[in-house]
Protein backbone atom coordinates (compact mmCIF):
# COMPACT_ATOMS: atom_id res chain seq x y z
CA UNK A 1 0.00 0.00 0.00
CA UNK A 2 2.59 2.24 1.01
CA UNK A 3 4.54 1.30 -2.01
CA UNK A 4 1.41 2.56 -4.38
CA UNK A 5 0.99 6.13 -2.27
CA UNK A 6 4.76 6.65 -3.32
CA UNK A 7 4.51 5.47 -7.03
CA UNK A 8 1.71 7.80 -6.82
CA UNK A 9 3.31 11.02 -5.62
CA UNK A 10 5.98 10.45 -8.05
CA UNK A 11 3.47 10.85 -10.74
CA UNK A 12 1.97 13.65 -9.04
CA UNK A 13 5.27 15.43 -8.49
CA UNK A 14 6.02 14.52 -12.42
CA UNK A 15 2.97 16.34 -13.68
CA UNK A 16 3.29 19.35 -11.62
CA UNK A 17 7.17 19.70 -13.16
CA UNK A 18 5.61 18.73 -16.81
CA UNK A 19 2.76 21.69 -15.98
CA UNK A 20 5.71 24.26 -14.52
CA UNK A 21 7.73 23.11 -17.64
CA UNK A 22 5.13 23.62 -19.92
CA UNK A 23 4.42 27.02 -18.69
CA UNK A 24 8.54 28.21 -18.10
CA UNK A 25 8.95 27.71 -22.09
CA UNK A 26 5.45 28.65 -23.56
CA UNK A 27 6.14 30.89 -26.66
CA UNK A 28 2.49 32.33 -27.31
CA UNK A 29 2.18 32.41 -31.31
CA UNK A 30 5.56 31.44 -31.63
CA UNK A 31 4.47 27.52 -30.22
CA UNK A 32 4.46 26.38 -33.57
CA UNK A 33 6.50 25.62 -36.55
CA UNK A 34 6.25 28.97 -39.05
CA UNK A 35 5.23 28.63 -42.59
CA UNK A 36 7.03 30.03 -45.55
CA UNK A 37 6.22 32.53 -47.53
CA UNK A 38 8.02 34.78 -50.25
CA UNK A 39 6.88 38.52 -50.55
CA UNK A 40 7.52 39.71 -54.16
CA UNK A 41 10.51 42.55 -54.01
CA UNK A 42 8.86 46.16 -55.37
CA UNK A 43 11.06 49.61 -56.39
CA UNK A 44 8.71 52.22 -56.53
CA UNK A 45 9.42 55.19 -59.30
CA UNK A 46 9.05 58.52 -58.51
CA UNK A 47 11.34 58.48 -55.35
CA UNK A 48 12.56 61.23 -53.66
CA UNK A 49 10.92 64.16 -56.11
CA UNK A 50 10.89 67.85 -55.25
CA UNK A 51 7.95 68.71 -57.98
CA UNK A 52 5.30 67.24 -56.26
CA UNK A 53 3.10 68.87 -59.16
CA UNK A 54 4.69 65.25 -61.04
CA UNK A 55 2.03 63.40 -58.85
CA UNK A 56 2.48 60.88 -55.68
CA UNK A 57 6.00 59.84 -54.83
CA UNK A 58 7.92 58.02 -52.70
CA UNK A 59 10.48 59.32 -49.75
CA UNK A 60 13.49 58.02 -48.57
CA UNK A 61 13.71 57.85 -45.18
CA UNK A 62 15.94 55.88 -42.35
CA UNK A 63 14.32 54.44 -38.88
CA UNK A 64 17.04 52.55 -37.00
CA UNK A 65 18.91 50.58 -39.46
CA UNK A 66 16.68 50.52 -42.18
CA UNK A 67 16.34 52.58 -44.82
CA UNK A 68 13.97 52.53 -48.03
CA UNK A 69 11.05 54.82 -50.00
CA UNK A 70 8.21 55.36 -48.30
CA UNK A 71 4.72 56.12 -49.77
CA UNK A 72 3.84 60.11 -49.53
CA UNK A 73 0.17 59.91 -50.35
CA UNK A 74 -2.26 57.46 -49.80
CA UNK A 75 -5.67 57.18 -52.09
CA UNK A 76 -4.48 60.38 -53.05
CA UNK A 77 -3.96 62.34 -49.56
CA UNK A 78 -0.90 63.10 -47.54
CA UNK A 79 0.73 60.41 -45.21
CA UNK A 80 0.90 62.47 -41.74
CA UNK A 81 3.79 60.98 -39.26
CA UNK A 82 3.23 61.83 -35.77
CA UNK A 83 5.73 60.61 -33.11
CA UNK A 84 5.67 60.93 -28.96
CA UNK A 85 8.29 63.08 -27.94
CA UNK A 86 12.12 61.12 -26.55
CA UNK A 87 15.13 61.62 -27.01
CA UNK A 88 16.39 60.11 -30.08
CA UNK A 89 19.56 60.42 -32.30
CA UNK A 90 22.90 61.33 -31.38
CA UNK A 91 21.83 59.49 -28.15
CA UNK A 92 20.08 56.66 -29.48
CA UNK A 93 17.61 55.61 -31.99
CA UNK A 94 13.73 56.64 -31.94
CA UNK A 95 11.78 53.81 -30.69
CA UNK A 96 8.77 54.33 -32.31
CA UNK A 97 7.66 56.05 -35.20
CA UNK A 98 3.01 56.27 -36.38
CA UNK A 99 2.57 57.18 -40.06
CA UNK A 100 -1.36 57.91 -40.52
CA UNK A 101 -2.40 56.63 -43.77
CA UNK A 102 -5.93 56.98 -43.63
CA UNK A 103 -7.37 58.35 -39.99
CA UNK A 104 -8.91 55.34 -38.71
CA UNK A 105 -8.61 53.19 -41.27
CA UNK A 106 -5.33 52.53 -41.97
CA UNK A 107 -1.99 53.44 -40.13
CA UNK A 108 1.53 51.74 -39.96
CA UNK A 109 3.61 52.25 -36.87
CA UNK A 110 7.27 51.58 -36.77
CA UNK A 111 9.03 49.77 -33.67
CA UNK A 112 12.62 49.13 -33.04
CA UNK A 113 15.57 48.67 -32.74
CA UNK A 114 15.75 45.56 -30.55
CA UNK A 115 18.29 42.72 -30.08
CA UNK A 116 16.34 39.97 -28.62
CA UNK A 117 19.14 37.44 -28.15
CA UNK A 118 22.97 38.42 -29.03
CA UNK A 119 24.69 36.71 -31.76
CA UNK A 120 21.43 35.14 -33.05
CA UNK A 121 21.74 36.16 -36.25
CA UNK A 122 18.57 35.36 -39.28
CA UNK A 123 20.03 32.02 -39.70
CA UNK A 124 19.50 30.85 -36.57
CA UNK A 125 16.40 32.77 -35.93
CA UNK A 126 15.13 30.81 -39.20
CA UNK A 127 16.36 27.34 -38.31
CA UNK A 128 14.71 27.74 -34.88
CA UNK A 129 11.29 29.56 -35.70
CA UNK A 130 10.73 26.82 -38.39
CA UNK A 131 10.76 24.29 -35.74
CA UNK A 132 8.57 23.05 -33.19
CA UNK A 133 10.52 22.11 -30.64
CA UNK A 134 13.75 23.76 -30.79
CA UNK A 135 15.49 27.16 -28.92
CA UNK A 136 12.50 27.47 -26.78
CA UNK A 137 14.65 29.91 -24.34
CA UNK A 138 14.71 32.47 -27.42
CA UNK A 139 11.26 32.11 -28.70
CA UNK A 140 9.96 32.72 -25.17
CA UNK A 141 12.57 35.90 -24.65
CA UNK A 142 12.16 37.54 -28.82
CA UNK A 143 8.04 36.86 -27.82
CA UNK A 144 7.95 38.61 -24.71
CA UNK A 145 10.02 41.73 -26.56
CA UNK A 146 8.20 41.96 -29.97
CA UNK A 147 5.27 40.33 -30.35
CA UNK A 148 3.59 39.33 -26.44
CA UNK A 149 1.76 42.85 -26.99
CA UNK A 150 -0.33 41.58 -29.63
CA UNK A 151 -2.52 38.93 -26.85
CA UNK A 152 -4.22 41.90 -25.92
CA UNK A 153 -6.61 41.83 -29.23
CA UNK A 154 -7.94 38.49 -28.79
CA UNK A 155 -8.08 38.04 -32.46
CA UNK A 156 -10.36 35.46 -33.49
CA UNK A 157 -7.82 34.06 -36.33
CA UNK A 158 -4.53 34.53 -36.44
CA UNK A 159 -1.69 33.59 -39.39
CA UNK A 160 2.03 32.95 -38.72
CA UNK A 161 4.55 32.78 -41.39
CA UNK A 162 8.71 32.66 -41.71
CA UNK A 163 9.01 35.71 -44.93
CA UNK A 164 11.55 35.89 -47.56
CA UNK A 165 11.55 38.68 -50.62
CA UNK A 166 12.52 37.62 -53.72
CA UNK A 167 15.84 38.79 -54.05
CA UNK A 168 18.15 36.91 -51.94
CA UNK A 169 19.08 40.57 -50.30
CA UNK A 170 15.78 41.10 -49.18
CA UNK A 171 14.67 41.53 -45.71
CA UNK A 172 13.23 38.73 -43.53
CA UNK A 173 11.78 37.56 -40.75
CA UNK A 174 8.68 37.02 -39.10
CA UNK A 175 4.85 38.02 -40.50
CA UNK A 176 1.84 38.00 -37.69
CA UNK A 177 -1.52 38.27 -39.36
CA UNK A 178 -4.25 38.92 -37.10
CA UNK A 179 -7.83 38.63 -38.04
CA UNK A 180 -10.89 40.59 -36.44
CA UNK A 181 -14.56 41.29 -37.53
CA UNK A 182 -13.65 44.65 -38.86
CA UNK A 183 -10.23 45.27 -39.25
CA UNK A 184 -6.50 43.21 -39.30
CA UNK A 185 -3.63 43.35 -37.65
CA UNK A 186 -0.10 42.76 -39.76
CA UNK A 187 3.07 42.81 -38.13
CA UNK A 188 6.57 42.20 -39.80
CA UNK A 189 9.48 41.79 -37.88
CA UNK A 190 12.62 41.96 -39.68
CA UNK A 191 15.50 40.32 -38.20
CA UNK A 192 19.06 41.03 -39.52
CA UNK A 193 22.31 39.05 -40.19
CA UNK A 194 23.26 40.28 -36.32
CA UNK A 195 19.86 39.33 -34.80
CA UNK A 196 18.70 43.34 -34.51
CA UNK A 197 15.05 43.40 -35.17
CA UNK A 198 12.65 46.22 -36.26
CA UNK A 199 8.65 45.75 -36.35
CA UNK A 200 6.54 47.39 -38.57
CA UNK A 201 3.05 47.00 -37.58
CA UNK A 202 -0.09 47.95 -40.28
CA UNK A 203 -3.51 48.52 -38.58
CA UNK A 204 -5.98 48.01 -41.25
CA UNK A 205 -10.36 48.53 -41.80
CA UNK A 206 -11.59 45.20 -44.00
CA UNK A 207 -12.41 46.54 -47.15
CA UNK A 208 -11.40 48.32 -50.02
CA UNK A 209 -9.48 50.52 -48.04
CA UNK A 210 -7.92 47.91 -45.83
CA UNK A 211 -6.94 45.70 -49.26
CA UNK A 212 -4.92 48.36 -50.60
CA UNK A 213 -2.95 49.45 -47.48
CA UNK A 214 -1.66 45.64 -46.85
CA UNK A 215 -0.91 45.35 -50.89
CA UNK A 216 0.82 49.16 -50.92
Amino acid sequence: MKSKKWVLGLVLIGLCLAVWKGVAIYTGLLHVALESETIPNFMPENIDLEDQAQGASWLTLPFGYTLGPWPTQFQGNPIVMKMTYHKGPPEKFIQEMTQIWDPINAELIMTGPITPVPHFGSLEWKSCLLSSFRCFKEKRKLYDLTLKDLEQWKAKDWKLAWFEGSDPFSPQGIHVHLEFNHFQIDRYLMLTDHGITQGFTLKSIQGPTGQEAQEL
